[in-house]
């Protein structure tokens, strides 16, 4: 790990203009904006993520693209460090935003409730503040200084709580396309599943060593769960401290849901006063909060969406971030076709997997991604089973007729030869030995190809988009029984004879 870390700059005040130039920052970039989870991630979680980031990395130093974080050495940003690492050629110019409270900026030990920055960052701005969420205008404005008005700028998301939410309202907000990375938990799976308000006020911790702080001064929303974990990061006054039989202590300036298991130490007398201020706070902060769900709510189902699931693949994101973040829209919104080849290959070798409809036609037709998910789950694979057993047949049936041709051109230039060598036996048996591979490999490219593969594989695709097109599930009982059917559907089309027209 580099040991260097980034270069720190700070702002003056929250809402101080972002000038490229005096912080050091590139101009006229593509930008990728990463919002995600920022406490520490499950081991499995984590695993599966890591090689989406790499693959993500890379893509976006292809692209020339600038990479906005959250700044601090935790959660999502920490897997980011570790991918950066990992990368062998280019990497991408890394920049993190944060608020000056809750980070170290200096190589000492990081004070309560602070975390380090990532040293594999180039630039760290800070803005004042010491509360996660008071940093995420001045972060879109950072986009908006990178990108300009002619360079595009992509959010990725990867699980999310509060803070996360408060940014893809501002991102979406700005007609800006958002990629969604289903699968890895939080606010992530709530915008995939159609409901990105639906656990607003039982989130997780919004930032590292925590409560779920959101915004200026906000007061606290937490639940019991999240509550104790944030008290057993850090020893905040605003965090819940875990006792020994997992009941959570809240100091005055949280509010509680009326659901949450949640034990509230008694205050002093003197107090009662702060104590009812505190609630009128918090139920104005409820009302914000509600606001803030039905907005991102609106903005999810009008705005540029696009799911992957974290399941389906690096390639996937990539094939999208590739689609937003190119040198002109509209451009290389498909793979190039590569040209067929002039002669087989003696040796076959089978054709990586590739998605049947690019991933970046999701951010178009939104609704259809669990469509598009559920056929990439079941038929994509036996489709591409089936392609290169056709391929195979193909370029099978490809080498002997090449062989034939080859036969035949030496059949004739051995009896040429005998013609000139009158007295010379050999070319008589050359000739008589390349008339007959002639013959034989005559015979058996007459058959050509065993269209079965072909055909199976024409029948899955046309199952596969039959799928699309049906219209949306009513409920979870009909999905599964729709899958079935499409299971059912591709073990037919694999395993029956093939009626040949």
């Amino acid at each position: 790990m580099s040991t260097a870390g980034p270069r720190v700059r700070r702002l003056a005040h929250p809402d101080a203009d972002i000038r490229p130039r005096a912080l050091g920052l590139p101009r006229s970039r593509p930008v990728l904006a990463l919002l995600g989870t920022t406490g520490a991630l499950e081991t499995g979680l984590a695993a599966s993520v890591l090689p989406v980031l790499r693959a993500v990395l890379s893509a976006a130093a292809q692209r020339d693209a600038v990479v906005v974080t959250a700044g601090a050495d935790t959660g999502i940003t920490h897997l980011v460090g570790l991918a950066t690492e990992a990368l062998d050629g280019r990497r991408p110019r890394l920049v993190g935003v944060a608020p000056s409270g809750r980070v170290a900026a200096d190589e000492g030990e990081p004070a309560e409730g602070e975390v380090r920055l990532n040293a594999n960052h180039d630039t760290a701005v800070l803005v004042p503040g010491s509360h996660w969420g008071e940093e995420v205008p001045a972060l879109f404005r950072t986009v908006d200084a990178i990108a300009g008005a002619r360079r595009p700028a992509l959010a990725l998301l990867i699980g999310g709580g509060d803070v996360a939410r408060a940014a893809l309202v501002d991102h979406l907000s700005r007609d800006r396309p958002l990629l969604v990375l289903a699968g890895t938990g939080g606010l992530a799976d709530e915008v995939a599943g159609g409901s990105p308000g639906a656990a607003e006020r039982t989130s997780a911790g919004t930032g590292p060593g925590t409560s779920a702080g959101v915004g200026s001064g906000a007061a606290a929303r937490t639940s019991a769960g999240s509550g104790a974990r944030a008290g057993a990061r850090s020893g905040d006054a605003v965090g819940g401290a875990a006792g020994a039989d997992g009941a959570v202590s809240v100091g005055a300036h949280a509010a509680v849901g009326a659901d949450s298991t949640v034990s509230v130490a008694p205050a002093p007398a003197s107090s009662a006063g702060a104590g009812a201020h505190a609630a009128s706070d918090a139920g104005a902060a409820s009302d914000a909060g509600a606001a803030s769900a039905d907005d991102l709510a609106v903005l999810v189902r009008s705005g540029q969406v696009a799911v992957v699931h974290l399941d389906e693949g690096p390639d996937r994101v990539v094939a999208v971030l590739h689609r937003v973040l190119g040198a002109k829209p509209g451009s290389e919104l498909h793979a190039a076709v590569p040209p067929l080849a002039v002669w087989p290959k003696l040796r076959f070798r089978a054709p990586e997997p590739h998605p049947v409809i690019d991933p970046g036609y999701v951010l178009d037709y939104p609704l259809l991604a669990d469509a598009i998910h559920e056929a990439n789950q079941v038929v994509a694979p036996v489709l591409h089973e089936q392609e290169v057993a056709a391929l195979r047949e193909r370029e099978r049936a490809r080498l002997l007729v090449v062989l034939a041709i080859a036969a035949g051109f030496a059949t004739t230039s051995f009896a040429a030869l005998q013609v000139w060598l009158r007295d010379v036996p050999w070319p008589g048996v050359l000739l008589a030995v390349a008339g007959a591979g002639a013959a034989v490999l005559a015979v058996l490219s007459r058959n050509g190809e065993n269209p079965e593969a072909r055909i199976r594989a024409e029948h899955l695709r046309a199952l596969y988009f039959d799928h699309l097109a049906a219209p949306p599930a009513a409920d979870s009982a009909e999905r599964e029984e729709r899958l079935r059917e499409l299971a059912t559907e591709v073990a037919r089309h694999r395993h029956e004879p093939v009626k040949q027209p």
